[in-house]
């Protein structure tokens, strides 16, 4: 029993908490922790119409070449590792229409269709530097689409081991079979 109970701690040990890496992702009650560019008085944080409570819109009023964004720096990636970036979002202004809205980060690019329905959006990637930023971007490809974004998350969803972390865990399975062997 007790080396039943020391293969159980052991395993807590192990374990990784997955922590979000994104400040004020729900826009509950303003959007610190964010930065914007091209943004015009239009858009920008709303107290209300989010999903649920407050939520950002990211909108120009269609001025070319200047795609509205949202960004946010993030620290703390893990090389190697994978991370899911999700969210959801609603055409605030404008036309619905495909790849006006953009989620971007470490180099990844992915564009969304945007129409008068909440809509999710989830993408995994590979970090390949400890930092990077997540931009949001609104009025994609020349459109005057202007999303409100919402509940924006980036988590770790596979670590990379460490060395030390697989040594310790082959340790601790021949000390765990050694035991019940010697039962």
């Amino acid at each position: 029993m007790k080396y039943t109970i020391s293969l159980c701690i052991f395993m807590c040990l192990l374990s990784i908490s997955h922590a979000e890496l994104i400040t004020n992702g729900h826009f509950t009650s303003n959007a610190n922790g964010w930065t914007w560019v091209n943004v015009d008085s239009a858009g920008g944080w709303r107290s209300s119409g989010g999903y649920p409570g407050g939520g950002f819109i990211i909108n120009d009023g269609g001025a070319l070449g200047s795609d509205p964004t949202l960004y946010q720096s993030i620290s703390g990636l893990v090389i190697g590792a994978t991370y899911t970036i999700s969210g959801n979002y609603i055409l605030a202004h404008g036309t619905p229409v495909s790849n006006a809205f953009g989620v971007q980060i470490d180099g990844n690019l992915w564009q969304y269709y945007v129409d008068g329905s909440w809509r999710s959006f989830s993408q995994t990637f590979v970090a390949t530097s400890t930092t990077g930023t997540l931009y949001l971007t609104g009025e994609r490809n020349g459109t005057d689409t202007d999303p409100m974004v919402d509940n924006i998350s980036l988590v770790m969803t596979t670590p990379v081991p460490e060395p030390s972390s697989i040594l310790l865990s082959i340790l601790g399975l021949c000390f765990y079979f050694r035991m019940r062997r010697n039962k």
